[in-house]
């Protein structure tokens, strides 16, 4: 009796170990997603002028702007994400079903914040964008998987899985684009 007490013991510990481990890699993705943006809206910049040919004229005015609305709605993401997985804890009992929604859950907001440098270039207001990358969710989740297993290794995740996931998410909002007539 006194083994399985400890075993379930331990289990819960781990549980509540992994879940900790996990919302603070959240929370940590959050600012430095904040920190960074005006480097990911540079290399999204980059990335569409490279893939499309258009150039895109420079503003101060402009791209303080930008940064200012991105850093809104980080921290507008990061408070949905965070209540998001408050709700699915309180009603999943089961460790390995909560693990999973929260991996999809991060990995749809993180795949979010990369689409929306391009909804940003493109003028969308947020409500547009929101609903836009909504209607995309499934590539934001697959935008944002890769980075989210890779920021587990340091340097990998950082300095090497962010940018390629802000260059894929250019590349696949500038494909879409073009599949629907919108050059």
């Amino acid at each position: 009796m006194g083994f399985e007490m400890a075993l379930a013991e331990s289990d819960s510990a781990l549980s509540i170990f992994l879940s900790t481990g996990i919302l603070f890699l959240s929370i940590f993705k959050y600012i430095y997603l904040t920190l960074a943006s005006p480097l990911y809206a540079y290399i999204s910049e980059r990335t569409a002028s490279s893939y499309s040919g258009q150039t895109f004229a420079f503003s101060l005015a402009q791209f303080l702007s930008d940064i200012l609305r991105g850093m809104r709605l980080s921290l507008i993401n990061l408070f949905r994400q965070t209540f998001s997985v408050l709700f699915f804890f309180s009603l999943i009992l089961c460790g390995g079903l909560f693990s999973l929604i929260l991996i999809l859950l991060d990995s749809y907001y993180y795949g979010f914040s990369m689409l929306d440098y391009n909804c940003e270039r493109d003028r969308f207001s947020v409500s547009t964008a929101r609903t836009f990358i909504r209607q995309h969710r499934g590539l934001a989740i697959g935008n944002g998987l890769p980075f989210y297993f890779s920021i587990m290794i340091p340097v990998l995740g950082v300095c090497i899985m962010a940018p390629l996931s802000c260059i894929a998410a250019t590349l696949s909002y500038e494909q879409l684009k073009a599949s629907h007539g919108k050059r």
